[in-house]
C-alpha cells in the first residue's frame, strides 16, 4: 500500500474517517491501516478510534426467516496496534485482545440444523453463550455500533465502525429481515471488509482453481491451518472469519515459521476468551417451558451452555471500551 502522494486533508469526523478510507482501494490494506501495519498517511485522528466489529449468523434451513444464532467479535484500534510490532506466535498478542460473544434467540432456541448445514450451537467455543429475546439482540446490536469516543462525554464524537465478515451482504440482509435492525443506519460504519474479498486480493482461491468462485470459510482457514472445528454455529464462525482477517493481514498468504502450532495458539486464544461475558440475556434456557435460568442444573428439555472457570460479568459496552483504549 502506498498512499503517500495523497495529500488531501480529511475531515476529523464519521465522514472524514469514511473518506479517508474510501481512498484505499484493497481491503487487505484498509484492516492493516487500522491494526497498524502500515502508515497512515493524512489519516484523521479519529482513525484511532476505529472500532471492528464481526458478524456472523445462523438461520433454520428449512426456513431462513428464523434467525437462531448470532456471533459477533469486536476490537478497537487501539488495543491491536500496540502488538503491531510484536504480535506473538500465530498472531497470539493480537487475537487475545479481541472480545467474542455468542448469541442464541430464545424464541428459537428450539431449532437445530442437521440436514444441509449441520451444526451445534452447543459447542461454541469462543467466549460465553447468552440467551437473548429478538428484542434483547436487536438493542445489543444497535449499541455495538455506536459507542463514544469519549465515554465521559456521550454527546460528543462516535467511534467510527468497521463491519467485518465472510461473505458480508448475506449476514447484514439477514439480520435487517430477521430482527429490522439495519447495520448501517446507525451513521457509524465507515466501511465494510469481506474475508472472500482480502482472499481474492491475496491469490487465496476456491479449491475449484477458478479465482471468480467465491471461497467456503473452511478453505480458507485451511491456509493457515486454523482448526476449523464445530462450524456453522455463529460464535465460532464469527471468530475464525476474524482470525483469518488478522491473518491476511499480517502474514499474506502464509504464516511464517513458529515453534509453536496453530492450533496450541487457538487454543489459548479460545480459553482467554471465555474468562469475561457479556451481562445481556441469560446462561441457560428451557425451551420447551420457555423458562430462562442461570447457574443452574440441567434437565430434561433444557436447553444449557457451560461457562469455563468464573466469568466476570460485564456489559457489552463494558466488554470492548476497556481501560486500554
Amino acid at each position: 500500500m502506498n498512499n503517500t502522494m495523497n495529500t488531501t486533508v480529511f475531515a476529523d469526523t464519521i465522514d472524514g474517517v469514511r473518506e479517508y478510507l474510501n481512498t484505499i482501494p484493497r481491503e487487505t490494506d484498509k484492516l492493516r491501516v487500522i491494526l497498524g501495519l502500515v502508515k497512515a498517511e493524512h489519516a484523521p485522528k479519529l482513525v484511532g478510534s476505529i472500532i471492528v466489529n464481526s458478524i456472523d449468523t445462523e438461520h433454520y434451513e428449512r426456513n431462513q426467516s428464523i434467525l437462531m444464532e448470532i456471533g459477533i467479535n469486536a476490537f478497537d484500534a487501539k488495543s491491536l496496534r500496540q502488538h503491531a510490532n510484536s504480535p506473538g506466535a500465530n498472531g497470539e498478542n493480537l487475537l487475545k485482545e479481541i472480545y467474542y460473544y455468542h448469541f442464541r434467540i430464545k424464541q428459537h432456541a428450539q431449532y437445530i440444523n442437521k440436514k444441509f448445514c449441520p451444526g451445534d450451537p452447543d459447542s461454541n467455543r469462543f467466549g460465553n453463550t447468552r440467551f437473548t429475546t429478538l428484542e434483547e439482540a436487536k438493542d445489543m446490536l444497535t449499541s455495538s455500533f455506536v459507542w463514544d469516543v469519549d465515554t465521559k462525554d456521550p454527546q460528543g464524537d462516535k467511534c467510527p465502525v468497521i463491519l467485518l465478515g465472510h461473505d458480508i451482504r448475506m449476514d447484514t440482509n439477514s439480520l435487517a429481515n430477521s430482527t429490522g435492525f439495519d447495520l448501517f443506519s446507525t451513521g457509524t460504519v465507515v466501511a465494510t471488509i469481506d474475508t472472500q474479498q482480502m482472499a481474492r486480493e491475496m491469490g487465496i482461491n476456491n479449491p475449484s482453481g477458478n479465482p471468480k468462485d467465491k471461497i467456503a470459510l473452511r478453505d480458507l482457514v485451511k491456509q493457515f491451518d486454523i482448526p476449523y472445528r464445530n462450524p456453522h454455529t455463529a460464535g465460532n464462525d464469527a471468530a475464525y472469519t476474524t482470525i483469518s482477517a488478522i491473518y491476511m493481514a499480517l502474514y499474506g498468504r502464509t504464516l511464517p515459521a513458529s515453534t509453536k502450532s496453530v492450533l496450541e495458539s487457538i487454543n489459548e486464544v479460545e480459553s482467554a476468551s471465555r474468562k469475561e461475558v457479556a451481562s445481556i440475556g441469560v446462561a441457560k434456557y428451557c425451551a420447551r417451558t420457555k423458562l430462562s435460568t442461570d447457574g443452574v442444573e440441567n434437565t430434561s428439555g433444557e436447553i444449557s451452555v457451560t461457562t469455563f472457570g468464573e466469568p466476570k460479568v460485564l456489559a457489552v459496552t463494558e466488554r470492548i471500551l476497556n481501560p486500554k483504549r
